[in-house]
């Protein structure tokens, strides 16, 4: 008999004993010894893979947001979404755990649609709140929601850093979103401003924190629990992300209290369909390596990693200057331009985007086939989500890492968070010979990178005070050179008489002089004991 979930009358499927039922069938067949070469996981593997397949139809979610889906081509949910959806739905707090590329955006933004679109509010208020560490997540994650939301009255936004602040408080104001997605900096500012709209997240039923592990960390994790304190306490909080490091549960403990736990794969794990490789190679033959490997050919797009701002402006400098159309995006640039160079890389405009973390979070991009870690990330989770930006929704891809002598560390933790090696790729033209770690010259290990820009930026400060002295020179010999021409027609200032001193009033000379007091001059004291002199000591 199927069991129902309480309250709203979802279906679940029955979980089936497999090893009752294997135990069955053998006895039907006489077979009552143990199956040689045979396990019962997997045997229960083989009968769940029997088992058919079932659709956005058995959650139950609408007919709009079914039909969303269906334009999509959206039809059978994932193994995270089927985990999550129906615990939702249920109200209950979730702390989600998925690979990159399996829908976790579709796995909370379709059971909330659901949620909200089944209450009709007196006043429009925001009634979902979305956290994500990056913009351009913020960006996707919007333009998601609303695809799903097509045709229900709902509206979604998102606000984030790099726009005008008043015109996102505005935005709050009159046409308050009933989904809003934004950024923790920039929605921890607008909370506390002395202008900003009372009671602005008072109404909120449900806070969602997508990519939570990076959302914990100290960059964001202070104002995150700022932006939770102006929610009410009761509340539905729900957190996704691809991987789990060890603090956390607790934070997710402290943040939501009590929670379900969902694990649609193995912890820290990466996609089975994405081929990473390893290269071993020198500092200096990182880049002609780099040109060797895009030679071979690839399709759609490659993204390349770097590890700073600076490294990512010179590798496609030099890609530009080898033929090959590459793009470069930081997080120094205005947010029109990241705009752009994101949409850009969504349409397969852009063949080659050199980055650093800022798309290695959420960044859906169907087209990326290739990716290549150009510097090897100082943080093991940070390689997971880099690699995948590509191998999504059951797609193939390649990841590609190049790594120096002093960044096999790095290696090593990748390694060991993932529970299996990189396959190491011996046969190319620039094996490894230089096997030393840089240093100071204090002698302490230093990260060359880390130097590479400090230098950089040294330099582009120099060259730019440089060039302000000589505009400043530049400026001062040209107003010399209009001044002199004036100065030789004026006319010869005259000789100005000394004026002759005024005479003394008659109440004056009645006066008598006045006598100057001598001041005497005081002598310095004397002093006895240690601090007179040697002819001045008292006799003993």
């Amino acid at each position: 008999m199927p069991l129902f979930y309480p309250s709203r009358g979802l279906e679940r499927r029955p979980r089936v004993c497999y090893t009752t039922e294997n135990a069955a069938v053998r006895s039907e067949r006489g077979d009552f010894g143990p199956r040689p070469g045979k396990t019962v996981r997997a045997e229960a593997a083989a009968a769940k893979k029997e088992e058919p397949l079932i659709t956005f139809q058995y959650f139950k979610l609408g007919d709009a947001i079914e039909r969303s889906l269906h334009e999509l081509g959206i039809s059978e949910p994932t193994t995270i979404q089927e985990e999550v959806i129906p615990e939702v739905l249920l109200g209950h707090n979730v702390l989600a755990l998925a690979q990159t590329g399996s829908g976790k955006t579709l796995a909370y933004g379709a059971p909330i649609l659901h949620k909200l679109s089944a209450q009709t509010p007196k006043e429009r208020r925001i009634r979902a709140l979305v956290i994500v560490p990056t913009r351009e997540l913020a960006l996707q994650v919007r333009e998601n929601i609303r695809s799903y939301a097509e045709y229900l009255p709902l509206r979604c936004d998102c606000v984030f850093g790099g726009v005008d602040m008043e015109k996102q408080k505005r935005m709050l104001a009159k046409q308050t979103p009933d989904i809003l997605v934004s950024t923790p900096g920039r929605l921890r500012d607008i909370l506390t401003q002395p202008d900003a709209p009372r009671g602005l997240l008072g109404g909120c039923e449900t806070v969602v924190l997508d990519e939570a592990d990076k959302l914990f960390e100290s960059t964001f994790l202070a104002d995150t629990k700022d932006i939770l304190s102006f929610v009410p306490a009761q509340r539905q909080t729900l957190m996704f992300s691809a991987t789990m490091p060890k603090q956390m549960e607790a934070t997710a403990h402290e943040l939501m209290g009590a929670y379900v736990r969902k694990l649609a794969q193995p912890r820290n794990s990466t996609v089975e369909t994405i081929d990473q490789t390893l290269y071993y190679v020198d500092r200096e033959n990182k880049f002609p390596l780099l040109l060797h490997i895009l030679s071979r050919g690839f399709d759609g797009t490659v993204l390349i990693f770097t590890a700073t701002k600076y490294r990512s402006r010179m590798v496609a400098e030099k890609l530009c200057e080898n033929g090959f159309a590459a793009d470069v995006t930081t997080a120094g640039m205005s947010m029109n331009s990241r705009q752009k160079k994101f949409a850009d890389l969504r349409s397969g405009k852009t063949r080659i985007l050199v980055s650093t973390n800022l798309l290695a979070r959420g960044v859906d991009a169907e087209n990326v086939s290739l990716i290549v870690q150009y510097d090897i990330p100082d943080a093991a989770q940070e390689y997971i989500h880099r690699i995948g930006r590509t191998g999504r929704a059951g797609r193939s891809g390649t990841a590609v890492s190049l790594c120096e002598f002093w960044e096999k560390k790095y290696v090593r933790n990748i390694e060991k968070l993932m529970g299996k090696p990189i396959p190491v790729v011996t046969d190319h033209p620039y094996p490894m010979t230089c096997f030393e770690v840089p240093h100071d010259r204090h002698g302490r290990p230093v990260d060359p990178n880390v130097q590479e820009s400090r230098n950089a930026a040294r330099a582009f400060n120099a060259e730019r005070a440089a060039k302000k002295r000589a505009e400043q020179e530049a400026q001062n010999m040209a107003r010399t050179l209009e001044e002199e021409p004036r100065r030789k027609d004026a006319p010869e200032p005259e000789p100005q008489k000394p004026e002759p001193a005024a005479a003394p009033s008659a109440s004056e000379q009645d006066l008598p002089p006045r006598r100057r007091r001598r001041r005497r001059r005081r002598r310095p004291r004397r002093t006895r004991g240690a601090d007179a002199a040697p002819e001045e000591l008292p006799e003993e």
